[in-house]
């Protein structure tokens, strides 16, 4: 298992031909910050691999720690 934020969670990520949608957790400056667990290792991978800048890998304690910030919001997609 693997985790991921992104400093944009209102767009999908593309690595390889894989689309990733982030769950989005806080808006900060009018951007929604965004958690992804990725179960496959292939395909964490593949995400870790795209170096995309707005997307950095993150410990499972950073994840658990973001999703206690999850507030109600509308659907972004």
């Amino acid at each position: 298992m693997r985790y991921f934020k992104t400093s944009n969670a209102t767009r999908r990520y593309i690595a390889g031909e894989l689309a990733f949608s982030f769950e989005p957790v806080e808006q900060v400056g009018g951007s929604w910050l965004g958690v992804l667990e990725v179960a496959d290792e292939a395909t964490s991978a593949l995400l870790a691999a795209a170096a995309i800048p707005q997307v950095v890998e993150i410990t499972a304690e950073e994840y658990a720690d973001n999703l206690k910030k999850k507030i109600s919001v509308p659907s972004l997609r």
